[in-house]
């Protein structure tokens, strides 16, 4: 079977990964989205004990910090070895495993069973020779979110099956494809960290279930609802393409980009430009690019990074070079050997060659719980850099580089390599980025209509130079 270069057997040294978060998301949809993992009656012998001292060895080995920060792993191996040497199966020996990765109290440290992982190579290999008919990325148009302990419509994709079929913001989802929400939120709770149950559900309860709601092209999913009257109801949806640039990374399965913008124009003239960047992958930099050279003259902009995952960190440099002007850094990345800098590169030169300015107007970014990774580092270091006011609800929390590492038994390690702290020496890593500006969405007013986060950075934008007062009518224009 083809392997990914990041999936490697113990003794091949892996590189690391580009896009890590991207990485566990689909891992870990793919694990709740093909049923449970088949284990063996009991392990060979010695291979729990094998197993236990390869993950263990691949930690100390790897980690940003020699020390451990204070842990005394060599402890926490002679405690648990014995168990996972007498593991009857798999999944005793999994449980082992976790709990070890559990005292580092980090993020990107987890075992990946090898079925899930095994599915994931058979998606990437796939994934290539599908990428223009859809593949199995299809879905019916739902942007899903944890609201107020349920799983809530956030969004739906003008002119998508959802949308034509009369499905509203603020509906909640049910069930999906037979399976109870209650079932896959009490799947994503059994894994949350302890003190992080809440975070940990805003993040994966809807990427667990748009793994539900992807598939094939023209094929169905159907989905029971409670409308904006509170009425139960049941819809077969078709899936179709998601929208976005089919982009292409290495091995890994193809992925959708989406870069919108569009310009808003209210009743007293001011105008504020809207950008929505999905994933920091290489295709983005001639598209925003592109957008900032209509954005670049407008009374203020706002980025907004809401469900964008992560992707390639050095992305990270080249579009803030769009709103910084003068030498800055985004924070700074620290490995077991190396320090790196995240300097931003003021963008000072157009596409057609034209020598232009960066963006020096007033800059409000947007997020949520699931803004991840290298969308943490860009808006902790425009924060940090007192260059961007944040507005929306606390990140991921999910800022660490990681590889993925084979294991004797099959499984995979996904261990973290580095660390990150913003300009002004915080670290995001657990605590995420957190809002100037809370503002949540809420279930009324999505079913209203609003968008609280993208109000609030709206209001403060229009606050700018003018003083604060109540916002007038406004115009959307789309792009």
């Amino acid at each position: 079977m083809h392997r990914p270069p990041w999936l490697r057997r113990p003794g091949t040294p892996p590189p690391i990964v580009g896009v890590p978060p991207l990485i566990v998301a689909l891992l870990a949809t793919l694990a709740f989205g093909v049923g449970p993992i088949s284990a063996e009656a009991q392990l060979p012998a010695g291979l729990g004990a094998e197993t236990f001292d390869a993950a263990w060895s691949l930690v100390r080995d790897s980690h940003f910090d020699p020390e451990m920060r204070g842990l005394d792993w060599e402890a926490v191996r002679v405690e648990l070895r014995p168990r996972a040497a007498a593991a009857s199966g798999p999944e005793d020996l999994r449980t082992v495993l976790a709990e070890m990765l559990g005292r580092l109290g980090d993020s990107h440290f987890a075992v990946i069973p090898e079925a899930s992982a095994e599915v994931f190579e058979s998606a990437t290999s796939a994934s290539s020779a599908s990428a223009s008919e859809g593949g199995g990325d299809s879905e019916p148009g739902i942007l899903l979110r944890w609201i107020d302990h349920q799983l809530v419509v956030a969004g739906i994709r003008e002119g998508s099956p959802a949308d034509r079929e009369g499905v509203g913001t603020g509906w909640i989802v049910l069930a999906i494809a037979g399976t109870p929400v209650d079932s896959l939120v009490a799947q994503v709770r059994a894994g949350a960290p302890m003190g992080q149950e809440e975070r940990h559900l805003a993040l994966w309860v809807p990427m667990t279930a748009r793994a539900r709601l992807t598939g094939l092209e023209g094929s169905r999913v159907q989905l029971q609802l409670r409308d904006a009257l509170d009425e139960e109801l049941v819809l077969e949806l078709e899936r179709e393409p998601p929208a976005g640039v089919a982009v292409t990374f290495g091995d890994l399965p193809v992925a959708r980009l989406q870069v919108d913008h569009r310009v808003v124009t209210f009743e007293d003239g001011r105008r504020i430009g809207v950008l929505r960047l999905s994933a920091w992958f290489p295709p983005a930099l001639a598209l925003v690019s592109a957008a900032m050279e209509e954005l670049r003259e407008l009374d203020g902009i706002v980025l907004d990074l809401r469900g964008n995952p992560g992707g390639l960190a050095a992305m990270a440099m080249g579009i803030g070079g769009h709103f910084v002007g003068d030498a800055a850094s985004l924070g700074t990345l620290t490995t077991r050997d190396a320090v790196l800098r995240f300097p931003i590169n003021p963008q000072r030169v157009a596409a057609d060659g034209r020598r232009v300015e960066p963006f020096e107007g007033p800059l409000a970014l947007v997020v949520d719980p699931l803004t991840a990774s290298t969308s943490e580092v860009f808006a902790g270091g425009m924060q940090g850099l007192d260059r961007a006011r944040v507005f929306g609800e606390p990140t991921a929390g999910q800022a660490l580089p990681a590889l993925v590492s084979g294991l004797p038994n099959g499984d995979r390690l996904l261990h973290a390599i580095a660390d990150f702290t913003g300009p002004n020496g915080s670290r995001l890593e657990g605590r995420g980025v957190i809002p100037d500006v809370a503002a949540p969405p809420t279930r009324a007013a999505l079913l209203a209509g609003r968008d609280p986060a993208l109000d609030a950075a709206m209001d403060w934008l229009r606050s700018r130079d003018v003083g604060p007062g109540p916002p007038s009518p406004l115009l959307e224009i789309p792009h």
